[in-house]
């Protein structure tokens, strides 16, 4: 009998959902100069980059959070 393998989409929703639950209500993402608004632009431009960079280095999970959260950074964000 074949075991059923997750599929690499399941397990990044998943986690996401876990980090995003083990940050709620302790931090959130702050600009200096950009409303609350622009966040959603600039995450969903970090995500992609973030999914290009693991497909390209081959590693997924932590290193795809990590290249999001330094997106985020570089775009002048802040978790606080």
């Amino acid at each position: 009998m074949r075991r059923a393998v997750p599929t690499l989409g399941a397990v990044c929703w998943v986690l996401r959902l876990l980090l995003g639950l083990a940050l709620a209500g302790c931090t959130s993402w702050t600009h200096p100069t950009k409303p609350s608004s622009a966040f959603a632009d600039d995450t969903a431009i970090c995500k992609r980059e973030a999914t290009q960079a693991a497909i390209v280095a081959g590693q997924f999970g932590l290193y795809e959070d990590n290249a999001y959260r330094a997106c985020l950074r570089r775009q002048g964000w802040e978790l606080r």
